[in-house]
């Protein structure tokens, strides 16, 4: 579809030419379709307002267009592809998360352990009830009432990252404790686990109380326990629906795999070094959480475009699942982009574009994979910051430039 462009935009993209092309000795040349990708862009740029930052590069590395690319940029939810980058190299898509229950102080006492599931829901809770019926039973305590205690301390006493503004949690991502149920956006998630998980036994034929909070002892006997969920539908949940509790798991996960302390010190380092290991620069790299909701966290155009290729290189089968599994938001589809692309030229790219999106306050933000017209992966990252109107409609256009739908 053609667009018509003002003079002025023209003119500006001119000037954009000098500032962003490579030198030739630098850089192969580029093949017909890329260089129509990068005349197209140095178009559309401008008209992302506020300060952008932009690069395009091919599965090999090449470079097809880049603006700002190494400016350190708010990423919004964007940051979740390190999280997610990050949790499967150093867990692995198959690691299941662990809801124990063990014997308590006293025989008629039970304590619930939490290991950090994302996913946890009011399913899961009831086989871990049956399974400590069963037990309750073989240890002829059946008809005794058991009173539940609550073990949450595998992460320390919850408190906000730096840059979450006030009232971001709960609303936006809930305190991070070792127990919650999913889609819990309250003060105490592991309070409510509880409470269904003592309801869950009551209803199982265990008449059951809820005594409060007491770490169980390090060499408790288990009772039971349920491990149904894995890293990679966490991961594919946290990135199609954009879901800030699940990414705050899988960042204090990757710090308890790597051997540091499960706090958010703790989880920069552990996601910092990761990323280290994958060859990619951390250099003015601010890693505050897993979300992506802290207003001072920074990602460069690079350093996510760099991360992205590594799903497509060939080399990293762990992390081509992103891909190959679906797991990024599609274009006009599913999740976050399910309400994108229907509007004005980028509607030629829907079902073609996969992408995570990002959006705070003055922040718009995608970063994904789409094959070009070449049919060859193209990777790219947008990122507008202090942009008050609405740059998705731009974004969603130069996605659809890059996947080389939208003629020029």
């Amino acid at each position: 579809m053609n667009r018509l462009r003002s003079a002025a935009l023209a003119v500006v993209a001119a000037a954009l030419v000098l500032a962003i092309a490579p030198s030739a000795t630098s850089q192969p040349r580029l093949s017909n379709d890329d260089a129509a990708i990068r005349s197209a862009l140095q178009i559309d740029f401008p008209r992302l307002g506020g300060v952008a930052s932009v690069r395009v590069i091919d599965a090999d590395g090449i470079h097809v267009f880049g603006v700002s690319m190494d400016k350190p940029m708010v990423p919004a939810s964007t940051m979740k592809v390190i999280t997610a980058t990050n949790a499967l190299t150093t867990l692995g898509a198959d690691h299941r998360f662990v809801t124990k229950v063990v014997e308590g102080r006293q025989r008629n006492e039970i304590v619930l352990v939490g290991g950090g599931d994302p996913l946890l829901d009011r399913t899961t809770l009831r086989r871990l009830a049956t399974r400590t019926k069963q037990q309750l039973a073989a240890t002829g305590r059946s008809g005794r009432t058991m009173t539940v205690r609550l073990d949450d301390m595998l992460y320390p006493t919850p408190s906000d990252a730096p840059g979450w503004l006030s009232g971001d949690s709960p609303t936006y991502a809930a305190p991070v404790r070792a127990l919650g149920l999913l889609y819990d956006y309250s003060w105490d998630t592991a309070t409510n686990a509880a409470a269904a998980f003592v309801d869950a036994l009551n209803t199982a034929g265990i008449t059951a109380n809820f005594g409060g909070r007491r770490a169980a002892s390090a060499n408790a006997a288990a009772v039971a326990t349920v491990s149904a969920h894995t890293v990679g539908g966490a991961i594919k949940l946290m990135l199609i629906y954009s879901e800030n509790n699940i990414a705050e798991q899988l960042f204090r996960h990757v710090a308890l795999a790597t051997g540091n302390e499960p706090t958010w010190q703790g989880a920069r380092q552990a996601a910092r070094d990761t990323l280290r290991s994958l060859q990619i620069p951390i250099r003015n790299l601010q890693l505050l959480d897993g979300s992506g909701l802290s207003m001072e966290n920074r990602l460069t155009a690079r350093s996510l475009t760099m991360t992205l290729r590594l799903e497509v290189d060939g080399q990293h089968p762990e992390l081509a699942q992103i891909v190959d599994r679906r797991w990024l938001p599609t274009s006009g589809e599913t999740g976050t982009l399910s309400g994108r692309f229907w509007a004005g030229g980028s509607d030629c790219a829907v079902g073609r574009v996969f992408a995570k999106t990002g959006s705070l306050a003055g922040v718009q933000t995608l970063a994904g994979l789409t094959r070009g017209a070449d049919g060859s992966w193209k990777i790219f990252a947008v990122l507008t910051n202090d942009s008050y109107g609405d740059s998705r409609p731009v974004i969603d256009e130069m996605a659809a430039e890059i996947n080389g739908c939208l003629a020029a």
